[in-house]
C-alpha cells in the first residue's frame, strides 16, 4: 500500500498506479507520479507508509501547490 485508505487520494492514486488511468487533475497525476517512483526505493516506502492519510494529503497538496508554480 502506498497512500492509506483514510486519505482522499487513495482511490485516484490507485487508479493510475494500478490501471493506467491518469488523475484529471495533471498536477495531481504528477504527485502521483512521484509518490509511485518514492515508494518503489528501498526504505523509502516503508517510511512513507508510517505516514498517516491526513499528513499523507497534506504533502500530496503541498507537492500539488510547488508544481503548479512551475
Amino acid at each position: 500500500m502506498s497512500v492509506q485508505s483514510n486519505s482522499k487520494h487513495n482511490e485516484a492514486y490507485y487508479k493510475q498506479v494500478l490501471n493506467d488511468k491518469r488523475a484529471k487533475d495533471e498536477s495531481l497525476a504528477k504527485v502521483f507520479d512521484i509518490i509511485a517512483d518514492l515508494v518503489d526505493r528501498r526504505g523509502l516506502s516503508q517510511e512513507w507508509e508510517k505516514i498517516d492519510g491526513e499528513i499523507q494529503d497534506e504533502i500530496i497538496e503541498t507537492w500539488k501547490a510547488i508544481i503548479n508554480k512551475m
